[in-house]
């Protein structure tokens, strides 16, 4: 299925070529989505004129006719087209775009794939011999309880966005009974570290004789510890620590050496690394998160892994086996630092516990303090932004299980998006009671929107029908700019396979949020004529699951009621 917003980047790359006299294939990478420019509501596809073949060439002729002669063909897709200094801008039909994005996106999560991937991740993925591994394991002993919840939120996330393609085995800390900790994890199975099972002792051994016995590996000796010599980049790096024995067993370039004492942490993750490949025959895909101040640290290991690893040293008989050259298999993926900030006093209690009870810790604190604000709220709302319309709730009072429940749900959304929405790389700092306010962009605000979706479709009783008449939706610009964000999913699921960044998709949902919003000021569904109601409610649903999966890629579970 080619994506809603493809068909008109073609459709205009078409037009094009044909007025250049060029491949439509050449030209349609310079035909980008521009929101930056916008006119009558409508959004606006650009083209640089410099980027055309023979563009600091081209005559103001050839430029006018780029957006004059537009064909039939290009006309179903672009409504206006027009030059504004040195780019074309090209403005979307409404109908056309809010009936293809609409059609798509039904087609989409209707699917066997994706509606497999929400009720259950990976279900299509264990009908396949392919396996996916994230390693998302600490390597941090003094890590803060703000970077494990990070580290965790980008594991997870990575792990749910490429677990449809594959058998996904997920490595991270679990907390055993602690629901929020293990929330962070929703719908995946973890695997245990296997730090010191027989097959992880047998690479210890494996990597100690190699380092003894290679002629390439190049080891010295420095107050006792052995140390490799890596690339200039990489430097020395220690793998040994002094032995208590003073017998020298090997001789370096500087002489005797002693005998090997503990190995080092490095070390001790390569074998783990190392056991996880030996483990998993079909493994297709390795990838490994790391905080960036240990970035340094996951080089080394990898380059240590080529040298122990090389593929002349692993075989099995006369034949070699598949974990030849596994080191160049792994994806590291860096992640920034994480903190409380310059406002330190919103955490009444010490950061001084294990890594799991630091992340407990934090959500305790968050869902006692959104345990506060529901109980303030009770019988109210979290949110008035929608007075009219729909996102009108009977009141429901709610026992205490179920505001429990809620609390559980909201606090869990409020960390994870504040984890998320901060770009990969670049320090995060949570302010707790900022997050949990609910005010503005957060992850209750996304919560609080897809509940008034379930709202409406609870209250109208209106039937989904993938044939309403969409027409009715074509005078709105609200219709437009909603259809809009949701054919833009297409493209940011691509994104976010690129990047494995988290950050894209939910400064996404919170546009798609926005975007809900303005159209049911406008759109009432209940009480309306049939016809009326299913075309909005169809474009409600769509909009509704865009928002669920990407709460799902987040692994948030969601309320149907605030």
């Amino acid at each position: 299925m080619v994506p809603t917003l493809l068909q008109f980047r073609t459709a205009i790359a078409t037009h094009l070529g044909r007025v250049l006299g060029e491949p439509a294939d050449s030209l349609l990478p310079l035909v980008q989505q521009d929101t930056a420019h916008r006119k009558a509501g409508h959004a606006v596809f650009s083209v640089v004129i410099k980027r055309l073949p023979g563009g600091d060439k081209l005559d103001e002729e050839q430029i006018q006719h780029c957006v004059d002669e537009l064909s039939e063909d290009a006309r179903q897709y672009v409504c206006n087209a027009r030059r504004v200094k040195d780019m074309l801008l090209f403005d979307p039909a409404p109908g056309q775009l809010i009936r293809l994005a609409i059609q798509d996106t039904h087609k989409l999560f209707t699917s066997d794939t994706v509606a497999g991937s929400v009720a259950l991740l990976g279900k299509r993925g264990r009908e396949t011999d392919r396996i996916v591994v994230v390693n998302g394991l600490s390597l941090q002993q003094d890590e803060n309880g703000y970077c494990a919840l990070r580290r965790s939120v980008v594991v997870g996330f990575i792990s749910r966005l490429v677990g449809s393609k594959g058998l996904i085995k997920v490595f991270c800390e679990r907390s055993d009974g602690d629901e929020a900790i293990n929330g962070l994890f929703c719908g995946l199975d973890l695997e245990s570290a296997d730090q010191d099972t027989t097959s992880v002792k047998t690479h210890l051994q494996t990597i100690e004789e190699t380092i003894k016995t290679s002629k390439e590996i190049k080891f010295i000796s420095k107050d006792g510890s052995w140390l490799v010599q890596l690339s200039p980049k990489s430097g020395q790096v220690k793998i040994y620590t002094p032995s208590t024995t003073a017998t020298a067993t090997s001789t370096s370039d500087q002489g005797p050496v002693g005998p090997m004492g503990m190995s080092t942490p490095l070390v001790q993750t390569l074998a783990l690394i190392a056991n996880h490949f030996s483990k998993y025959d079909a493994l297709d895909r390795y990838i490994w998160v790391v905080p960036d101040g240990r970035r340094l640290f996951a080089e080394q290991l990898l380059e240590l892994a080529k040298m122990v690893y090389s593929p002349r040293e692993v075989e099995d008989g006369q034949e070699r086996t598949k974990k030849q050259g596994w080191p160049d298999l792994v994806e590291v993926v860096v992640f920034g630092p994480a903190g409380a900030g310059k406002d330190k006093t919103d955490m009444p209690f010490s950061d001084t516990d294990n890594t799991p009870a630091r992340m407990a810790r934090i959500m305790e604190y968050a869902k006692a303090e959104m345990s506060k604000i529901i109980v303030e709220n009770r019988g109210g709302s979290l949110h008035n932004d929608y007075e009219d319309g729909d996102f009108e709730e009977d009141q429901v009072i709610l026992d205490e299980e179920a505001l429990s429940r809620m609390a559980t749900i909201l606090a869990h959304s409020a960390v994870v998006v504040a984890c998320a929405g901060t770009r990969r790389l670049k320090k995060l700092n949570m302010n707790m009671k900022q997050l949990l306010d609910g005010k503005g962009n957060s992850g209750v605000f996304l919560q609080y929107v897809l509940s008034r979706l379930c709202g409406i479709e609870r209250k109208s009783g209106t039937r989904l029908n993938p044939e309403a008449n969409l027409s009715l939706l074509h005078p709105y610009p609200e219709a437009f700019h909603l259809a809009l964000v949701i054919a833009e999913w297409a493209d940011i699921h691509d994104t976010l396979t690129r990047s494995l960044d988290p950050y894209p998709l939910v400064n996404y949902l919170f546009h798609l949020a926005a975007e809900i919003g303005q159209a049911n000021r406008v759109f009432r569904v209940k009480d309306m004529e049939t016809s009326v109601a299913e075309a909005r409610w169809l474009l409600f649903w769509c909009a509704k699951r865009v928002l669920e999966h990407g709460l799902m890629l987040l692994g948030l579970k969601s309320v149907e009621r605030m």
